[in-house]
């Protein structure tokens, strides 16, 4: 039996898993206090997830990386990152392999998460509440006034995580912001989360999850927001049918 699986390691797994949380958190805050709470955030959020998958036996492999434009990865040319959504190991995973400095966009109720909300104020984050689409406008509209400041923005179009393991329907909010900022969707795929950390669980499973960045996708391309969702999220399911298979 390999020593990950056994009931007291999967818990002692899951315990190291929210003290490197919380010590990354506290970390950040206290950076915020001398360098600023964005430099803080992009010091030190990026080492968490290597600090959960190493010892939970979780590799990551990524692939076509050198797909994102250099300006982009320069910080010269913002753009809008979109991926799927499997598992609770995202968002770290994404925050360790995207351009420092991006703008995250996050659901509201993050903001009322002990720690978490205190990351996502240290990222500057911008919350949205899809529930009430005034509020959602006027965040659209803040994060596109991001855009035109010369930052990145990252975001989950499906707006919340699977639940089946199947790509969910895509929101418009963010295609929406695309057309208006015209700056170039870069789509990727998380593969193997779910398989790794299945809803509803805290026992994190040995496994693979491999990260792909797609072809930058311009809306000037499309003539209206719906052509230019579908073909996103076509790549997006493209990729993860590719990466499912190498699993």
């Amino acid at each position: 039996m390999n020593w990950r699986t056994n009931p007291l390691s999967s818990l002692l797994l899951a315990l190291w898993g929210i003290i490197a949380l919380i010590g990354i958190i506290t970390c950040i805050l206290i950076g915020c206090l001398f360098v600023g709470r964005i430099r803080s955030f992009w010091f030190w959020a990026p080492k968490l997830y290597k600090l959960i998958f190493i010892p939970s036996g979780i590799s990551v492999e990524i692939f076509d990386r050198h797909k994102i434009l250099g300006n982009i990865l320069s910080g010269t040319q913002p753009a809008i990152f979109m991926s799927n959504h499997e598992t609770q190991l995202d968002p770290p995973l994404y925050v360790g392999v995207c351009p420092p400095g991006t703008t995250i966009i996050v659901k509201k109720e993050i903001a009322w998460i002990p720690f978490l909300g205190c990351a996502a104020w240290a990222a500057n984050a911008i919350f949205i509440d899809r529930s009430n689409k005034e509020k959602s406008r006027v965040s659209i509209e803040k994060a596109i006034s991001r855009i035109h400041n010369g930052q990145s923005v990252f975001m989950y179009p499906e707006g919340t995580r699977t639940r089946t393991g199947e790509l969910l329907p895509f929101k418009k909010g963010g295609f929406v912001m695309a057309m208006k900022a015209q700056v170039p969707i870069i789509p990727s795929s998380m593969t193997g989360g779910f398989r790794v950390l299945p809803p509803g669980s805290l026992r994190v499973r040995p496994g693979k999850i491999i990260v792909r960045f797609g072809d930058p996708i311009w809306p000037r391309d499309y003539q209206n927001v719906d052509d230019l969702m579908l073909a996103v999220r076509n790549q997006i399911k493209s990729m993860i049918e590719q990466d499912t298979m190498r699993l």
